[in-house]
């Protein structure tokens, strides 16, 4: 009887084991994801603040050119020395996205208080 149940031990112990060891392959797996997603966010927003810091103001976009993109880029180029870069189509990679994000949130911040300055400086003068 002792080694049946100690059979039985073993196999509920190995089981147990596997699931274990899934649920842990799965936690780390996503928490790498995160920390890849968290780390192209830093890295555009950093990328933006060395671009800044030389003086070039740019917007980031991705997928299909709505109407009006044109006119908007144009706009942007002559009027306020901002561009837009499309870095992009359709398919998009979640790094992508998450380093488009990033960046953007410090360059379109940035790029709207020069905007504002230079508008303010021309009203003046």
């Amino acid at each position: 009887m002792s080694a049946v149940s100690n059979a039985v031990c073993v196999r509920k112990s190995t089981v147990m084991l596997k699931k274990l060891s899934a649920g842990l392959a799965v936690t780390l797996l996503v928490t790498g994801l995160m920390a890849s997603q968290g780390s192209e966010r830093m890295r555009g927003e950093a990328s933006a603040k060395s671009d800044i810091a030389h003086g070039r103001y740019r917007e980031l976009t991705y997928g299909l050119p709505g109407p009006g993109r044109l006119e908007y880029t144009r706009v942007l180029r002559e009027r306020y020395g901002i561009e837009v870069r499309v870095v992009a189509g359709c398919v998009v990679p979640p790094t992508l996205i998450d380093y488009v994000a990033g960046y953007n949130s410090v360059s379109i911040g940035c790029g709207e208080a020069e905007v504002w300055a230079r508008c303010f400086q021309r009203g003046r003068g």
